[in-house]
């Protein structure tokens, strides 16, 4: 395994270079070894109006190093209300390791740990849509918002426009909700979007009269888009951003900090006991960022911030770039990969699998190297693409996760982790 130098200069040096998303998909194919893909974004692109300007996201670790450099993205997320509680009460398990054959076996809690194609295993989260509209432009998933709705970004020729929509997979329509403003800002990027049935948010970055600002942008999906607000600043750093009820949340990527403002208007107001926090999945919040980036500081803290509670994490010796969801954590060390509940329990030995270096989807699915691995069942979810494919992340970690990747010329393959049935 690289050193952590070695990673981190990698890594700054994957930034600088990070390539229009075009060439980034173009190149991502023809790199491309049997059987190995590498994860882009589905939020990157290079132009006056995309969603995501390209860097560094995310890592995928396995005993070689590092497999896979992914875009930068903030986590869109869709409404989440929830408790922080203590995991369920259990006896310390044995640490277990999955290893991957050519007819999987081994073992995983809480059953036994299967490799199975992802549209076999959730044949419900599982759908196919076109690439491209018939204008040609090309339609990226973002998040999923419910079991059958999926925000899209539309992308115009040279990725010079943009529109943000929706799919319905089940009827296989798609609606236009929105053209993203620039608002005099030059080099504007959305960079932050966020939706759930009823409501969407997005951020533009960019900058007016030299000076770097981010506006804070809200629409009904039925309706018609307003300013919120427009922040400069270390607060324009936003590397996280959900909706919640009649309420937009974020917060600080630089500083950390947790802000709230009603979708009505208002004035932005800083949540009490969250300075230095991170948004994980509202109104969890950590004190790192969620997204670890080169980073390899580790998570020690998980807050609960409607409730005003904290709780440590059991940080492992040798353990880098921990991240931590309500209950499950993911990190590396000198071995790999591992999962663990944040009080140290329920060690997974996750090497083979070649883990990503996120907190949990969803607080349950973890990103690997060909798929996804779920907790809950034990199970691989495989994302099969054809050989020379390319499969991405919509950039939402959390509720809204979503995959997809180049399926059959002209279409995508999806998998909207929002429509993943409970524990099956």
């Amino acid at each position: 395994m690289r050193t952590e130098d070695e990673l981190v200069e990698a890594l700054r040096s994957a930034a600088g270079r990070a390539p229009g998303a075009d060439e980034l998909l173009a190149g991502v194919a023809r790199r491309r070894r049997r059987r190995t893909r590498r994860r882009v974004s589905a939020l990157a692109a290079a132009a006056a109006v995309v969603v995501v300007a390209a860097g560094v996201r995310g890592v995928v670790w396995d005993p070689g190093g590092v497999d896979a450099v992914a875009p930068t993205s903030s986590a869109p997320r869709p409404t989440v209300t929830r408790t922080l509680a203590p995991p369920p009460t259990a006896e310390p398990r044995p640490t277990v390791t999955l290893t991957i054959t050519a007819r999987p076996t081994g073992s995983a809690p809480p059953g036994r740990s299967k490799v199975v194609p992802a549209e076999m295993l959730w044949p419900g989260a599982y759908f196919t849509m076109p690439a491209r509209d018939a204008d040609g432009w090309r339609r990226r998933p973002i998040m999923g918002i419910g079991a059958a709705e999926v925000l899209l970004f539309a992308s115009g020729p040279g990725e010079k426009t943009g529109r943000l929509e929706v799919y319905d997979s089940v009827t296989g329509e798609i609606r236009a909700v929105t053209t993203p403003r620039t608002d005099g800002m030059t080099g504007a990027l959305v960079q932050v979007a966020a939706a759930d049935g009823e409501n969407l948010v997005w951020t533009s970055y960019g900058e007016k009269d030299g000076t770097s600002l981010r506006q804070i942008w809200t629409a009904p999906l039925t309706g018609k888009a307003k300013l919120l607000a427009t922040v400069s600043g270390l607060g324009s750093d936003i590397d996280m951003m959900q909706l919640d009820g009649d309420h937009v949340v974020w917060s600080e990527r630089s500083r950390g900090g947790v802000w709230r403002m009603p979708l009505a208007g208002g004035t932005p107001r800083r949540l009490p006991g969250g300075d230095g926090l991170h948004l994980v999945d509202w109104p969890v919040a950590g004190d790192v960022a969620a997204d670890p980036g080169p980073s390899v500081r580790n998570q020690t803290l998980i807050a609960d911030l409607t409730r005003g509670t904290k709780a440590a994490v059991a940080v492992p010796p040798g353990a880098k770039g921990l991240r931590c969801g309500r209950t499950w954590c993911t990190g590396h060390d000198d071995k790999g990969g591992f999962l663990q509940r944040f009080d140290g329990t329920a060690v997974t030995r996750l090497d083979a699998l070649g883990s990503s270096a996120q907190a949990p989807a969803r607080d349950r699915f973890v990103y690997v190297r060909d798929g996804v691995y779920d907790i809950a069942t034990g199970k691989v979810a495989v994302i099969d693409a054809d050989d020379g494919a390319w499969f991405a992340d919509g950039g939402a970690p959390g509720p809204g996760s979503i995959l997809y990747w180049e399926n059959e010329r002209g279409t995508l393959g999806v998998l909207n982790l929002a429509a993943v049935p409970p524990a099956q």
